[in-house]
């Protein structure tokens, strides 16, 4: 009983710390890439995923190689946690990659490549992203983090 209680509780704090973020006009995504800055906890995953939170798993850290051709992207990134990942994306050339993208957060705009990108097919210097990748082998979602500093670990 006590321990059904401990966990009632944990999620009641939770909830109202997410209803008082809301109220003082702290958007979640600001509240999750401070939590990421400082070091401490895990972060939320995006509003736009649909994949069950137990069957989700992301890797934040900088692009080391990316290459992008019609129906396919490549990502080689190099964690914070000091591991080597590839992430290669297939999607039907008709759909486009930006349908698999967010920017800092949020749905990724047609106008968004040239945040991300220094020409065409080229990715700017020390890009740093968080790819979402779902057990159902769904195409990840690659959350570009442009503008964010390093967490301190390379």
């Amino acid at each position: 009983m006590m321990k059904k209680l401990l966990v009632l509780a944990f999620s009641t704090t939770l909830t109202l710390a997410g209803m008082a973020l809301t109220t003082i006009g702290i958007s979640p995504n600001t509240f999750a890439a401070a939590q990421r800055e400082s070091g401490r906890g895990r972060i939320a995953p995006p509003a736009a995923l649909t994949c069950d939170r137990d069957r989700l798993t992301s890797f934040t850290g900088v692009v080391r190689r990316y290459s992008r051709a019609p129906g396919v992207i490549a990502l080689r990134v190099r964690t914070d946690e000091e591991t080597t990942e590839h992430f290669t994306l297939r999607f039907p050339r008709r759909e486009g990659a930006s349908k698999h993208f967010l920017l800092n957060g949020e749905p990724f705009a047609k106008g968004d490549w040239k945040k991300i990108e220094s020409k065409a097919g080229r990715l700017k210097p020390r890009m740093r992203v968080t790819v979402w990748v779902c057990s159902d082998e769904t195409v990840p979602v690659v959350d570009w983090r442009a503008g964010e500093r390093p967490s301190g670990v390379y």
